[in-house]
């Protein structure tokens, strides 16, 4: 549910930062939930609170919380 809060944030403001910054070619940041206890374990989901893979940003949502 806060992932959804968070993720509407950035729509809300996500054209005025790029106009801010000259509207540079990438898309909107998405909000990733919590992992599956089982994921957790992996080293590949381990509690990184900003992501960026291909132009990409995904935000943990829990380490914003």
């Amino acid at each position: 549910m806060e992932e959804q809060h968070y993720q509407s944030i950035i729509e809300e403001i996500w054209h005025n930062l790029k106009k801010k910054h000259l509207y540079p070619e990438i898309p909107m940041p998405k909000v990733r939930g919590t992992p599956d206890q089982e994921k957790v374990d992996s080293l590949e989901d381990e509690g990184v609170g900003l992501e960026m893979k291909q132009k990409q940003m995904t935000i943990n949502g829990s380490f914003v919380s």
